[in-house]
């Protein structure tokens, strides 16, 4: 059993809380946790609406895209279709942070696709990292401290009571948080990760994994150190501006100079080839709809005869310790929006409570006799790992699942073995590849 979390940190309830009995509840889009009444709502619509507000915006050396993250993190919009609305209004030549801010997102899901274990070795280590703030009473306190914002280090106490407070966190903030955590606080690298994905609306697997594997230095085998200067420097130019700001020199000077040297671990292990599978038109076909893509009527081939959609929840497992009830309720409320999108009467939607485990779906797949199942590929993490169990129970009766990818992940998968330089000096040949070439604003329609 994981680490007691104080009250501040566990807003569900009682210390010790399980997150699965606390997300058994359906909820959507009229009863949702009153924490996400505040935010924006985790919907299509909304999703465009904010890609509208942010494409004025979209040029230069470093637009904001943290607003949009929530919503990329789920594929209730693409980054083929932010690069799409923004290519259509300015040019590619005008967007070259926002094409550097992308390539990095979707090279980082790349690199995780073609080396799995990296995933695995990181839950690993959460695991491991739990056991050992039981057996160590002053591991566990410091852990404590930092995860309520209560170090006594101004700045990192208020990103972390920023990120429970908000859900987010920008960029910046989360490389300085990384390296105050592993190189001031000396703290394991894996409960910094799994304590970000208990609590970013955005939390990515993939991209959570490799922005802590590169502070920690196990990327390349040189770590990140953050100095003073470049907090203060970051907070007044406003790049480290934000809910929970704090400035620089309340942090003790000497808390940042120590020498930094890589965390031990597995450095970069070969990348496997990516595989792909396209669906059988081969009679009843159902539809898995999961967290990590929520629009996928935008892939499916207009012959396909799909009987029936059931949803596959995965988020109580998006961190080892119980996921915050904003991030619980951000992905169900968004599988709500899906349903409401997928749900016209020719293609009926079976009603939920809780949202479908992999028990259940076995058990619609049988009952409703279905020859194949067909779901929007899902790339390493959670979902994925939640897939893989499905296909393993299918397999016994012979019925397969069909993952089918992106035009976006097909080609930038690829690209997965190759380094960061690499990818980004590939990117507009990849985007050409995968068909984004500036063709405006994505509809809200649901099937297509």
């Amino acid at each position: 059993m994981g680490p007691a979390m104080s009250s501040a940190e566990n807003p569900e309830g009682p210390t010790g809380s399980d997150p699965k009995t606390s997300s058994a509840s359906v909820v959507t889009l009229d009863n949702h946790p009153a924490s996400l009444a505040a935010r924006r709502m985790p919907t299509r619509e909304t999703a465009l609406n904010i890609l509208n507000a942010f494409l004025p915006d979209a040029t230069g050396d470093s637009p904001d895209i943290s607003s949009l993250a929530p919503y990329l993190r789920h594929r209730l919009l693409s980054e083929a279709e932010l690069l799409e609305a923004a290519m259509a209004r300015h040019g590619a030549a005008q967007l070259p942070g926002l094409m550097a801010q992308l390539s990095e997102r979707l090279y980082a899901r790349a690199w995780v696709q073609a080396r799995p274990t990296v995933w695995d070795g990181f839950r690993q280590g959460v695991l491991t990292s739990a056991d050992r703030l039981q057996r160590d009473e002053g591991l566990q306190q410091a852990w404590q401290d930092a995860c309520d914002g209560q170090t006594g280090l101004a700045p990192f106490d208020a990103w972390a009571r920023e990120l429970v407070d908000t859900g987010a966190l920008p960029q910046r903030k989360r490389r300085w948080f990384a390296s105050v955590w592993i190189f001031t606080l000396r703290l394991p690298w894996e409960l910094g990760a799994d304590f970000f994905m208990r609590h970013l609306l955005d939390g990515d697997p993939a991209l959570n994994t490799v922005l802590w594997r590169e502070v920690a230095g196990l990327q390349t085998g040189h770590p990140y150190l953050v100095t003073v200067e470049e907090i203060a420097t970051g907070s007044s130019t406003g790049s480290g501006s934000g809910t929970g700001a704090a400035p620089a020199h309340q942090l003790p000077h000497s808390a940042l100079t120590r020498a930094a040297r890589a965390v031990e671990g597995e450095i970069s292990p070969p990348p496997a080839p990516p595989s792909w599978q396209r669906a059988d038109r081969i009679g009843g076909t159902g539809l898995v709809v999961h967290e990590d893509d929520l629009s996928p009527e935008r892939l499916l081939p207009h012959d396909l005869d799909i009987v029936e959609i059931r949803f596959l929840s995965s988020t109580e497992d998006r961190a080892v310790m119980p996921p915050a009830s904003a991030v619980l309720g951000f992905a169900q409320v968004g599988m709500a929006d899906a349903r409401r999108r997928l749900g016209p009467a020719e293609k009926p939607v079976r009603p939920l409570a809780p949202w479908g485990t992999v028990e259940a779906t076995l058990e619609w797949v049988l009952d409703r006799r279905l020859q194949q199942v067909v779901t929007a590929h899902a790339p390493v993490g959670p979902a994925a790992d939640r897939l893989a169990e499905l296909e393993a129970r299918l397999r016994v009766h012979r019925i397969p699942l069909r993952r089918l990818p992106r035009r976006i992940d097909v080609e930038t998968f690829a690209h997965g073995g190759r380094s960061l330089l690499q990818f980004r000096r590939a990117f507009p040949e990849i985007l050409a590849r995968a068909g984004v070439r500036g063709s405006g604003i994505p509809g809200t329609e649901g099937w297509q």
